[in-house]
C-alpha cells in the first residue's frame, strides 16, 4: 500500500502543479513555465542532495538522466508543439496512453509479469483519461500532428522505464529526482538557446510565484515517485501517476471555477476504479 500512497502523492503533486503552472501562464507562455519550474525543482533537489550524498554509480546516473531528458525535456516538447495542430482535449488523450506503454515495456525490458486485473486496471486508467480529456476540450482524431502527443506518451513511458532501471542499480530517491531534472533543464535550456528562444521569454512577478511554487510542489513529486518505483512496480505505479487529470480536474473547479461536465464525471469514476484495480495487485 505504501507504493500506491507514494504514487497518488505524486499525482496530487502534479496535478496541482499543472493548476499552478496554468493559473500562472495568463501573464507568461509554456516553455518559460517549463524551464523556471524545472530550474526550481533543480535546485530544491541539489541542496536536498547535498545533505545526504552518496557513492555515485555512473550507470544509475546515466539512467537518471535519461529519463528526465525524455519526460522533463522531449516528451513536454512534443506535448506543447502538439498544441498547434490538436486541441488540448485531444492531446492530453493520446499523452494518457503512457501507462499502457509503460506496462507493455515494462514487461518486456523489465520482466514484470504481466496480470490480468492490473492490466484491466491500467485499461481503465487510460479510458478514464480519456473521458476526461474529452470533456475538457473535445477529442479530434483527424488531421496534422496526432503523432506528436503520440511521440509525447513514449517517452513518458520510456521515462518511467529509465527511471526504474536507475532505482534497481541504486536505489536513492533524492539522487534519481535530482538527476533526472538536471538533465531535462539542461536539455530544455540547450533547446530554448538554440532556438534562440531565451530572448522571447517573458514572465511577470505573480507568474515566477505561480511557476517556483509548481516547482517546489513538483519536487516532492519527483522524490515520491522515485521511492514509489523503488519497491513497487512500472507496471502499477505508472497508471496511478497518471491519475492526475482527475486531481486536476478537481483543483480546476476549486482554483479557477472550471466547468465539471458528465464526460469527466464518468472519467473521474473510471480513474478512480482504475486505481483500486492496480492497488490489488
Amino acid at each position: 500500500m505504501l507504493v500506491v500512497a507514494l504514487s497518488l502523492v505524486t499525482a496530487i503533486c502534479n496535478s496541482l502543479s499543472s493548476v499552478l503552472v496554468s493559473m500562472g501562464m495568463r501573464d507568461s507562455d509554456a516553455e518559460t513555465a517549463n524551464l523556471i519550474m524545472a530550474l526550481v525543482q533543480t535546485v530544491i533537489l541539489s541542496v536536498l542532495l547535498i545533505l545526504d550524498v552518496p557513492p555515485l554509480n555512473l550507470t544509475a546516473l546515466l539512467y537518471f538522466a535519461v529519463s528526465g531528458l525524455c519526460a522533463s525535456c522531449i516528451a513536454r516538447l512534443l506535448m506543447f508543439r502538439s498544441f498547434n495542430y490538436v486541441n488540448v482535449g485531444t492531446s492530453n488523450a493520446l499523452v494518457g496512453t503512457s501507462p499502457l506503454l509503460a506496462t507493455f515495456l515494462a514487461i518486456v525490458f523489465l520482466g514484470e509479469p504481466l496480470l490480468v486485473i492490473q492490466l484491466l486496471g491500467v485499461l481503465t486508467v487510460v479510458a478514464g483519461i480519456v473521458m476526461i480529456s474529452r470533456g475538457r476540450g473535445g477529442i479530434t482524431l483527424g488531421g496534422e500532428g496526432l503523432y506528436l502527443p503520440l511521440l509525447a506518451s513514449l517517452f513518458y513511458a520510456l521515462s518511467n522505464i529509465f527511471r526504474k532501471l536507475g532505482m534497481n542499480t541504486q536505489p536513492h530517491s533524492v539522487l534519481g529526482a535530482q538527476f533526472s531534472t538536471l538533465a531535462g533543464v539542461l536539455g530544455l535550456a540547450l533547446y530554448l538557446a538554440v532556438k534562440g528562444k531565451m530572448q522571447k521569454m517573458r514572465m511577470s512577478g505573480p507568474s515566477f510565484k505561480y511557476f517556483a511554487v509548481s516547482g517546489v510542489i513538483g519536487s516532492l513529486g519527483w522524490i515520491a515517485m522515485m521511492m514509489a518505483l523503488e519497491t513497487g512496480s512500472v507496471s502499477v505505479v505508472t497508471p496511478i501517476v497518471f491519475s492526475y487529470p482527475l486531481f486536476s480536474m478537481l483543483l480546476s473547479r476549486v482554483f479557477m471555477n472550471d466547468k465539471i461536465t458528465t464526460y469527466m464525471v464518468g472519467g473521474s469514476v473510471a480513474i478512480i476504479i482504475g486505481v483500486v484495480l492496480c492497488s490489488l495487485t
